[in-house]
């Protein structure tokens, strides 16, 4: 199919390239949250066993569960965010949790 006969669907069919859009915006997303998981990946393998275990990162507690930042930095939707600041804000921890964004790790009890 040439482009010509692409774009002539398109037009057709609206639905369609309403469908294809938000398959973008799902992948651009879906995207994001794995370049923020490798960069806590990262950080996680650069750090010393003890640092880790006793790191300073802050928790937050998300439909009485406690969740604890797994990097002191990371970006979500094009922000920037420190995690002590965004321990603060209560919607973004709740939807982060909600994607399981990889930022956020489930405090073991």
């Amino acid at each position: 199919m040439t482009p010509e006969e692409i774009n002539e669907v398109l037009q057709t069919y609206p639905a369609i390239a309403e469908l294809i859009t938000d398959k973008d915006a799902k992948i651009k997303a879906l995207t994001e949250d794995l370049e923020q998981a490798t960069q806590a990946l990262e950080a996680l393998q650069n750090q010393p066993a003890a640092e880790s275990a006793t790191s300073n990162l802050p928790t937050v507690t998300v439909n009485k569960e406690e969740f604890q930042f797994t990097a002191p930095r990371f970006s979500y939707k094009g922000t920037e965010y420190a995690a002590q600041e965004a321990a603060k804000l209560q919607d973004l921890c709740a939807e982060l949790v909600k994607i399981g964004a990889g930022i956020l790790q489930k405090v073991q009890a």
